[in-house]
């Protein structure tokens, strides 16, 4: 889908949390989620995981949507919610 004209979802897949550098290194401050530095838009790309997910369960929970629209934001749901368990979907090594 992405390779398809759709690079705008690219982003969709993943966060990037900060991975500490070696064992020891990280605090709560510097490994949290912080959506201002996880999770930025951009333009070509889409937003991260954490902000495509909602986006795709409101599509779907609408019924004033097209049968279309709302089994491709099912698809996006099941698919998004595979990627969030992964857990290189959301690390970032510094």
């Amino acid at each position: 889908y992405r390779a398809d004209n759709h690079k705008e979802t690219s982003n969709w897949h993943f966060i990037d949390i900060p991975l500490a550098s070696k064992p020891g290194d990280a605090t709560a401050s510097t490994t949290a989620y912080d959506p201002a530095r996880d999770c930025k838009d951009n333009a070509s790309f889409g937003v991260c995981l954490m902000r495509a997910l909602p986006a795709q369960e409101k599509i779907l929970a609408d019924p004033a949507k097209s049968d279309e629209e709302r089994w491709q934001a099912l698809a996006f749901v099941i698919h998004l919610v595979g990627d969030l368990s992964q857990p290189l979907h959301c690390v970032e090594r510094l």
